[in-house]
């Protein structure tokens, strides 16, 4: 979308706000609110040299929306800081009450703010599918042989949105589910959610040990991003504790066994304690109402073939002849072709075998599945071809 119709939209939001309110309050709600109902995951206010640049976040690609004067803009982020309380705002519009997390940093060019609305994120969790091999898969590593179910994936694709969608599947009364998290971003009934904080000394590696002493059925933490948390989790995971954890990694299985095993996990632990590893990428939905069913040109087939054949091998020699699914650029995707965010999974059972293999360096990267998901995918008008294309270059 281009700058002058984002100011449009904002300039129309104006006019709807509390006139009572200041000028740079108004323009903040206008802001936060055209935000929230584009589905932004993030809002940026930065500062540059003579300006201040605001951008949303959309299905994963940053869109620049207003630039005001630098002067403005200073004004702009200290209202948002009198505005926000404990690192929160809470704006109240008539269709909703929205909650942003407010992150403020330092620059060169002076103080910058990332807000995330609360709300989208219980969105995502209503909305996300899993499919029933998937599902039947993750039962049975919970119920038959309790471990570790390992979501990785890079920051921002979905992972502990995922792990919420489990804990949901599994919550009964009959099972005591308690969580760790950096921080609490969707509350969820019955479930025991603990956050960290770290400057009182309430660190992963402490909170899990006293989380243990209270013996749950199963455990969650959104991430573990150090070698304390993760050796006392894989210890407790290789006793028999079923246990769910987010580890932020944008490579593929091999590459998250060899850096566990870089940061000293014993390989005999990492074998015995993870059951499953579930990579998961996020990408682009076409636009539902500009969908339309085409046929690749020889460009596109050239390039399927070749992804085939780089990572799928001759299972899925029926691809080249299926048709696929594009946004052709509407008003309601602002032109783009794409509104909205899915899935892709590949799930690894673990095995002395990979882990060993992994130790000689002969273990192959691993993407097939992903690429065949987001193949099926494509073929079903949930994703786009040139998306998968994306995804195959990383």
């Amino acid at each position: 979308m281009s700058g002058k119709k984002w100011y449009n939209l904002i300039k129309n939001m104006l006019a709807k706000t509390n006139y009572d309110n200041p000028p740079l309050t108004r323009l903040i709600e206008s802001l936060l609110e055209q935000g929230f109902s584009e589905g932004a995951s993030d809002i940026y206010f930065e500062p540059n040299t003579n300006q201040m640049d605001v951008s949303y976040r959309i299905d994963g690609d940053l869109n620049n929306i207003l630039t005001l004067p630098a002067k403005t803009g200073i004004d702009l982020i200290s209202q948002i800081k009198n505005l926000s309380q404990n690192g929160r705002l809470e704006l109240n519009t008539p269709k909703n009450k929205i909650i942003f997390s407010v992150c403020l940093i330092y620059t060169n060019f002076g103080e910058k703010i990332i807000m995330r609305p609360d709300n989208q994120r219980e969105v995502g969790l209503e909305k996300i599918s899993l499919s029933l091999d998937l599902l039947k898969l993750i039962e049975k590593n919970i119920k038959e042989s309790p471990g570790m179910i390992l979501v990785a994936g890079p920051a921002g694709s979905g992972k502990t949105t995922l792990l919420y969608k489990i804990l949901e599947l599994l919550d009964s009364p009959h099972i005591n589910i308690s969580t760790i998290e950096d921080r609490i971003k969707h509350p969820l009934e019955n479930i025991n959610q603990s956050r960290l904080n770290p400057k009182i000394g309430y660190t992963a590696a402490v909170a899990l040990r006293s989380l243990l002493r209270q013996d749950p059925n199963i455990i969650m933490a959104d991430e573990i991003n150090n070698e304390e948390a993760m050796k006392v989790a894989l210890q407790n995971s290789a006793k028999g504790r079923a246990f769910l954890s987010g580890l932020r990694s944008s490579g593929d299985v091999v590459n998250i066994i060899s850096d566990l095993i870089k940061t000293g996990m014993p390989p005999e632990l990492i074998s015995s304690a993870i059951n499953l590893i579930i990579t998961q990428r996020l990408v682009r939905r076409p636009c539902g109402d500009c969908l339309e069913k085409y046929n690749p040109d020889a460009e596109e087939k050239e390039m399927l073939n070749q992804i085939i054949k780089n990572n799928i091998s001759s299972q899925m020699p029926f691809m080249e002849k299926l048709s696929f699914y594009r946004g052709r650029g509407c008003g309601k995707c602002h032109g783009t072709g794409y509104r909205g965010q899915t899935s892709l999974y590949e799930t690894t059972k673990m095995s002395p075998e990979l882990i060993e293999s992994v130790q000689k360096n002969d273990g192959q990267k691993k993407i097939a599945e992903l690429i065949k998901d987001g193949l099926n995918k494509a073929s079903r008008g949930e994703t786009t071809l040139a998306e998968i294309f994306r995804l195959a270059k990383e």
